[in-house]
């Protein structure tokens, strides 16, 4: 066993330092609203925070667009380049250039809709939430993580990530008093973001020495289509995964303020297997070994595994701490959530590396595609059986979840790539 550990250490030490730098950004993006959640619970109430939470939900749905499958293109492209200043130069400028028009585009129209039927909204405290949220995705317009990825650089950046966490956990601490300060959350967001940002930006332009190249329309347009099928698979998984909470609102905010606090859990754990496959990509991308791509994938469903029963195990005990004991734990509907942790990540590891490697993201597509249509079909079947509760939401969700997996082994199957996964007889 320790022989084992050694060898992995020395022949993948740049893909496990890039897997701890992005493994600090992402745990920091969500260990700190579990830090402040209990503190807002209380501070704002039950049904305010449920309000943050929805407005968070459509921030996500933005940055979606605006990073528009970039983080798996842009990595591509930039580790595909690393070598050539010219040609990387090209790649970000293009990728910033279409990430600011999304920008730009999503807050004017966000503020039209606001002066033109501002008065038809009843809940305007709302209103103003998704507005600042969606100023405050500014951040994934400027954060340079597919640069960094690409060039296998993550390690500074990391650090500037949770240093601005840290400042944001500060600030909520000292200016939210009481419900009247609810605006002040997204506010401080983007204050803490824009000094996430700054350094990044620092390395990028005095390190790296990047020079902004004026794109012209067929870069735009070429790079657009390059991503488009990975922004479409976001939005595909951004469907099944974001739209339970929007569905849930409908029943109560205390059962959105729930469901937030147990998915925020479920998200810290699963991230984890997201930054090593993100970690791992760039390496697949190049060398696709069949030893490394097995490492990545069994790696990521026997540690899933073991995360899923010690993450089902505490829940009872960490929604009673993040909830300050206002919310009980519903250990069954906990149970069935959390198995999204162990399909995904097996489902992530098979399509990052082996069927987007092997050209087969026609394939992957439709997958997540036919994952969404079965979703939404059992979303349908619960409205028309007027049986949609907190629990069968999330057994439809892990359902359409599971048969993704299974699709994705039928396709490695059908196109001859079994052989990624399980040894063959002859070797």
């Amino acid at each position: 066993m320790k022989s084992f550990i050694s060898n992995v250490i020395a022949n993948y030490r740049q893909q496990l330092v890039n897997f701890l730098c992005l493994s600090c950004i992402q745990s920091v993006n969500l260990i700190s609203p579990l830090v402040t959640l209990p503190f807002l619970i209380v501070k704002l109430g039950i049904h305010n925070y449920g309000l943050i939470a929805f407005a968070q939900t459509i921030m996500i749905y933005i940055s979606t667009f605006i990073n528009f499958g970039f983080n798996v293109t842009g990595t591509k492209e930039i580790s595909e380049s690393r070598h050539n200043k010219k040609l990387t130069d090209e790649i970000a400028s293009v990728i910033y250039t279409i990430k600011f028009a999304i920008y730009l585009t999503t807050v004017i129209l966000l503020f039209c809709i606001y002066f033109i039927f501002g008065y038809l909204i009843e809940d305007t405290t709302l209103f103003y939430l998704i507005l600042l949220y969606a100023i405050a995705t500014f951040y994934d317009v400027l954060f340079p993580v597919w640069y960094f990825l690409g060039k296998e650089q993550m390690l500074n950046i990391s650090i500037t990530n949770a240093l601005s966490k840290l400042i944001f956990c500060i600030l909520i601490f000292f200016f939210i008093e009481n419900e009247s300060n609810i605006l002040l959350v997204p506010i401080l967001l983007i204050g803490s973001n824009l000094f996430a940002i700054s350094f990044p930006l620092f390395i990028l332009l005095r390190r790296e020495r990047f020079k902004f190249l004026i794109p012209n329309k067929s870069q735009i347009l070429s790079t657009i289509k390059d991503a488009f099928i990975y922004f479409m698979s976001d939005v595909m998984g951004l469907i099944k995964d974001r739209t339970n909470i929007i569905i849930i609102s409908f029943l109560s905010m205390s059962s959105v303020a729930y469901f937030d606090i147990m998915q925020k859990i479920i998200e810290l754990v699963r991230n984890i297997f997201v930054n090593f496959n993100n970690a791992f990509f760039p390496l697949i991308v190049r060398t696709k070994r069949i030893k490394d791509i097995r490492v990545g994938v069994w790696s990521s469903f026997f540690v899933s595994i073991f995360f899923y029963l010690v993450v089902v195990s505490s829940s009872n005990i960490l929604i009673c701490i993040l909830s300050k004991g206002i919310i009980n734990n519903d250990l069954i509907t906990f149970s069935i959530a959390a198995l999204f942790i162990v399909t995904a990540s097996m489902s992530s590891a098979i399509g990052l590396f082996i069927l987007i490697p092997n050209g087969l993201q026609n394939k992957f597509l439709y997958n997540l595609f036919l994952a969404t249509v079965i979703y939404l079909f059992l979303i349908g079947i619960l409205f028309l059986f007027n049986s949609i509760n907190l629990r069968t939401v999330i057994i439809a969700y892990n359902v359409s979840v599971f048969l993704e997996l299974c699709h994705r082994l039928f396709i490695c199957y059908k196109f001859k790539l079994i052989g990624y996964l399980f040894k063959r007889r002859d070797e």
